[in-house]
């Protein structure tokens, strides 16, 4: 049974709940991979109870499924279709029952359940997936590494068009057999002065140009994010941004501490950057969790939560300078020994 598994049980028994539900398709199914280690495949719907534990698919993914059945114990309900994934509720949870929702959910098939009880744990689940395992923690830090290859890989040329770079690193996204997380965003020239985070355009980047480049890939279980702003025949502002660059790393390594309020962090930039007259660190979008979902728990500058062990999130800040906004971004990882690792370097 996988650590957030027994997570989720030991919800069930906090909230005195018969069964819990967690439905999932193959674009939400962030809670899924978090409960089994593995992705939904089009619809499923893992039933969590104090005895035993269920997972509901079609008939036909029972082959690929074995091995995740043996290592979790689960009993595999099967049905005919994708589209009838909700009808094998009923062979397994009677009427009057005590039940908890985590994430999406056919309320209409389970109000036919006539429940005794219906809880939303999402919120609660939510606060448990953003812990990961040290396993998890590597396993998303070699897709990190992957994403921290493409950018330091590409080399861009004046005029070339948004669209042209866009597909460049689509290609190379593809031969390593991973997907986009979201659309690459690529924001240049003049956009800059308001934005750091607009999809590619039918737009030529300039001979004189600074770039910012947003970019996310995605496996079958988790998601990474990470940010680099680049720059063509334009050293001022490329010095500028790796003084950026070497201070933000600077602050991951030297201030990062258990006993910090993520909402602290924005404040700690801020009077770091104090002393660079050129240099402002704005206090909004500052980072969030991230693993099986693109966005998790916390948002970095809305959250009392002290950063604690086995997390990951985003550091993200943007900088207002005379050559307009600049943006970095770096996974970081805080395992049970409490080692502090930056996973895009």
């Amino acid at each position: 049974m996988t650590h957030h598994l027994k997570k989720f049980h030991q919800l069930l028994v906090n909230q005195k709940l018969d069964f819990i539900i967690i439905s999932a398709t193959n674009h939400q199914d962030g809670f899924f991979k978090a409960a089994l280690n593995t992705h939904s495949i089009l619809s499923s719907i893992l039933v969590i109870s104090s005895k035993k534990n269920f997972l509901i698919e079609p008939i036909y993914l029972k082959p690929q499924r074995q091995q995740t059945i043996l290592q979790n114990k689960l009993t595999f309900i099967s049905v005919n279709s994708d589209r009838l994934v909700n009808s094998g509720l009923s062979q397994v949870i009677p009427l009057n029952k005590k039940i908890g929702i985590i994430g999406q959910a056919s309320f209409f098939t389970i109000n036919q359940l006539k429940p005794k009880k219906i809880i939303d744990l999402t919120p609660k689940a939510t606060q448990i997936i953003q812990f990961k395992s040290d396993q998890q923690i590597k396993e998303i830090h070699t897709l990190a590494k992957k994403l921290s290859k493409i950018f330091k890989s590409l080399k861009l040329k004046p005029n070339i068009n948004q669209l042209d770079l866009q597909k460049t690193i689509k290609t190379q996204i593809a031969k390593l057999n991973l997907d986009l997380a979201f659309p690459i965003c690529i924001t240049s020239g003049q956009d800059l002065k308001s934005n750091t985070c607009l999809n590619a355009a039918n737009k030529k980047i300039k001979p004189q140009d600074i770039v910012c480049l947003d970019i996310g890939l995605k496996n079958n279980l988790f998601f990474t994010d990470m940010t680099r702003m680049k720059f063509i025949n334009h050293p001022k502002a490329k010095q500028l941004f790796s003084l950026i660059k070497e201070n933000h790393h600077a602050i991951i390594n030297q201030s990062l501490n258990l006993n910090l309020k993520f909402s602290q962090l924005p404040n700690i930039y801020q009077k770091h950057f104090a002393k660079f007259q050129d240099i402002k660190v704005q206090s909004i979008d500052f980072g969030h969790g991230i693993g099986f979902f693109l966005h998790e728990a916390p948002i970095i500058e809305k959250s009392n939560q002290f950063i604690g062990k086995n997390v990951i999130f985003t550091l993200e800040p943007t900088f207002q300078t005379k050559f307009g906004l600049m943006r970095i971004e770096d996974m970081i990882a805080i395992n049970s020994k409490e080692k502090v690792d930056i996973l895009t370097i």
